[in-house]
């Protein structure tokens, strides 16, 4: 049901609901990114949807009821950790076919790095209670030397399981030989951490998961609540935005705190496998190689 053949099938047949939907929005864009998907997945779904409003001149009205991070007697998950979100959806807004429609046909598929952090930085500022915990892991500090992506679990199937030795390679060249570095690490593989953190006894790891889960459990497809994997994931993906560098996994979360600071350097260890060129994935990592970065 995933295959790209099934997907733009399911689109063409929503374009007469979108057609219709879109009829009565008026000056409007009204969307709903309801289908489950991970945070970082979910913010990109999303500014490219703010992007087609702009492009437009529309007022964006961009929601999200995805089950996965949708907290019982809310309506719309973007406005429970994000500032600013609407208020209030004038019209019945686009999901199902509809959306698939407008996410295939309507929304650009591509938008330049810059601009992408410009709509990051306008529509998605953290809520409250998401600063609140990116400030305590910080403990004072502004930022932290290095921060580390590496994702082991569902990713793999679409970029492969992240080579540890490349991953320690990379890492070394900013760790080995110095003492006191503050290095922040978000990993899904107890495996990966354990290397690094007996390898660097003589730096100081912070992370950020609210529960612990067995070896290779999706946290976002996890039995944690609603509410605990939406903060867990938001609060690692600004936390992860706080070093000058990143050495990470091909993945949307750490891609989305590059554009939560887009003046981070990227040290990306793999990509898709099909070579589809996902947003804003493939505009980082066509950034790091015209920089001579990372060749896969």
């Amino acid at each position: 049901m995933t295959s790209e053949p099934v997907r733009e099938l399911t689109a063409i047949a929503g374009l007469p609901s979108y057609i219709a939907r879109r009829g009565k929005m008026g000056d409007a864009l009204c969307i709903d990114v309801h289908p489950r998907m991970g945070m970082g997945a979910l913010i990109a779904k999303a500014l490219l949807f703010h992007e087609m409003a702009d492009r437009a001149g529309l007022k964006p009205e961009i929601v999200s009821t995805n089950s996965l991070y949708l907290s019982p007697g809310s309506s719309d998950v973007l406005a429970d950790y994000f500032t600013g979100r609407p208020t209030q959806v004038r019209s019945r807004p686009l999901s199902g076919k509809s959306y698939m429609w407008a996410l295939r046909h309507g929304a650009p598929l591509h938008m330049p790095l810059d601009r992408a952090a410009q709509l990051f930085a306008t529509h998605f500022n953290p809520a409250p209670a998401i600063v609140e915990q990116v400030d305590k892991v910080l403990q004072g500090r502004s930022s932290f030397d290095l921060s580390i992506h590496f994702r082991g679990t569902d990713k793999v199937l679409e970029s492969g399981t992240p080579d540890m030795d490349r991953a320690l390679q990379h890492i070394g060249g900013f760790l080995d030989g110095t003492r006191g570095k503050d290095v922040f690490l978000a990993t899904d593989d107890n495996a990966f951490r354990r290397v690094l953190t007996t390898r660097y006894p003589q730096h100081t790891f912070s992370s950020y998961d609210l529960s612990v889960l067995p070896d290779d459990t999706p946290r976002h497809f996890s039995a944690m609540s609603a509410r605990d994997k939406a903060v867990e994931s938001l609060v690692n993906i600004f936390l992860l935005a706080r070093s000058p560098v990143i050495v990470r996994s091909s993945s949307y979360m750490s891609a989305i705190s590059v554009l939560a600071n887009p003046a981070m350097k990227t040290i990306t260890l793999n990509k898709t496998l099909t070579g589809r060129q996902i947003f804003p994935e493939h505009e980082i990592i066509e950034a790091e190689q015209a920089a001579g970065g990372p060749q896969r």
